[in-house]
């Protein structure tokens, strides 16, 4: 088929304008994903240059040894790089923040069919009792006050199955005296914990704790559902 000249210059113009949206609608997604509030994505430019890459990954691993063929929430699931990570093993995975620019990067980035994502507060969850099988909460913790953290895990507990698992990671402190200090170095941390002040909240709700602590300065931690607490 031939075309004259004004279609075939009309053609090109249209060729180059969609060439140039999909480079700005990328650069957009990238600045984006890069610049959500401290949300973590470790395939960002950002992220493949920090050594915190590698942690945030193990923090990852952590929950995915515990979600093969699982129902599981990601709670506070950021851009969404995660709760991928997650649904490689788990049978399905549902992803909330309470962020829609960081839900809208996730649909885009880190979507796959056993994936859903919301914008949800996750103090006040939207599912059934005794959904899931599993709850992560990876660095999710410190970003809620103390109260507000208790809020936090009881909506994680009641949406969790009978023998289910909370589990999660949170920057430590060693002493209650320090949690001011460091909360003062991030204006999105609302309440740090020690060792002794995380297993007292997990007590707490859970009435049960497992807490590791990693020499980076952070806890890995789990919590089970159990049936008469």
């Amino acid at each position: 088929m031939k075309f004259n000249k004004s279609t075939v210059s009309f053609l090109r113009c249209l060729r180059y304008s969609l060439m140039l949206n999909c480079l700005l609608f990328s650069k957009k997604l990238r600045f984006l994903s890069e610049n959500v509030d401290e949300r973590a994505d470790p395939d960002s430019a950002k992220w493949k240059a920090s050594p915190w890459q590698n942690v945030f990954k193990e923090r990852i691993e952590f929950v995915r040894q515990e979600v093969s063929d699982k129902i599981v929430l990601d709670n506070c699931c950021g851009v969404g790089w995660g709760t991928y990570k997650l649904a490689e093993v788990a049978k399905y995975v549902v992803g909330i923040d309470y962020s829609p620019e960081a839900i809208n990067i996730a649909n885009v980035k880190y979507l796959r069919a056993n994936i859903r994502y919301l914008v949800m507060d996750a103090l006040s969850l939207q599912f059934d009792d005794y959904y899931f099988d599993v709850v992560s909460a990876i660095e999710a913790l410190e970003h809620f006050s103390y109260d507000d953290g208790i809020q936090f895990l009881r909506e994680a507990k009641r949406v969790t199955k009978i023998g289910g698992k909370l589990i999660g990671s949170t920057p430590a402190v060693n002493v209650r005296e320090s949690v001011k200090y460091l909360m003062e170095k991030n204006k999105y941390h609302l309440c740090l914990y020690s060792y002794s002040m995380l297993a007292e909240i997990l007590d707490k709700v859970f009435g049960n704790h497992e807490i590791i602590f990693k020499n980076q300065g952070y806890f890995l931690f789990k919590a089970t559902r159990l049936p008469s607490y």
